[in-house]
């Protein structure tokens, strides 16, 4: 299932254009626009977070999460192991570093202000430092996140070619070329999705119509 995977990267190229190149005069209500992606990157999270508990068999935690010391068993050679059909341990570790860097960049969002006309929903909660810090990590995360798009993409273009491992069909398609001829079925958890997406549109009600403080208006009209 590609949606959580094309949706980042729909929204990361869009939050770095939003942020960085255009304006008003390209985008009316540019950076309004830019919260909107924000909450859709937290929805995508929670609900990535859902399927890994409740989706098929190969996108499951459960499934392909491994221990540090054969993840990096794995990394100093991986021509002792057998071809993984799911993510393989580097690919698994791969996920859990970049879902951490969009949720640092995604959540810290929710507290920040654009200076002028906009602020994220818990702006002004945390105090001086806190504040501090949600701003440091949303102006800085990201910077790591495009380094760790970069390595993850040369990685698959090195493992492509030096190993011949079929990475890149894998990360366009989410469908596998296998070496080896297997028996693989793959049943759609229809449950499973339905409960992921009702989890999920709660979860971004609560945190960004209840939970939010009112809004304080520092300006008065006569």
């Amino acid at each position: 299932m590609r949606i959580c995977h094309w949706g980042f990267v729909i929204i990361i190229v869009f939050q770095y254009l939003s942020a960085e190149i255009l304006n008003d005069d390209w985008l009316p209500n540019t950076m309004q626009w830019h919260f909107y992606a924000g909450y859709t990157c937290i929805g995508l999270l929670i609900f990535r977070l859902c399927w890994g508990l409740f989706g098929t068999y190969y996108a499951k935690f459960s499934q392909f999460m491994v221990s540090p010391s054969l993840a990096f068993s794995y990394l100093i050679d991986k021509n002792t192991f057998g071809q993984f059909v799911g993510h393989n341990p580097a690919g698994a570790y791969s996920i859990v570093v970049l879902m951490t860097l969009l949720f640092s960049q995604a959540f810290s969002g929710l507290f920040v202000s654009d200076e002028i006309f906009t602020d994220g929903p818990y702006y002004g909660v945390l105090g001086d430092t806190g504040q501090s810090i949600a701003n440091f990590l949303h102006h800085n995360v990201f910077n790591i996140l495009l380094g760790f798009i970069g390595l993850h993409i040369l990685t698959i273009v090195y493992y492509k070619f030096k190993h011949k491992d079929p990475l890149t069909k894998a990360m366009l398609t989410g469908n596998k070329e296998l070496t080896e001829r297997q028996n693989i079925v793959v049943v759609f958890p229809w449950i499973g999705f339905i409960v992921s997406l009702l989890i999920t549109a709660l979860a971004l009600y609560l945190l960004i119509e209840v939970l939010p403080p009112a809004p304080v208006d520092d300006f008065y009209g006569y």
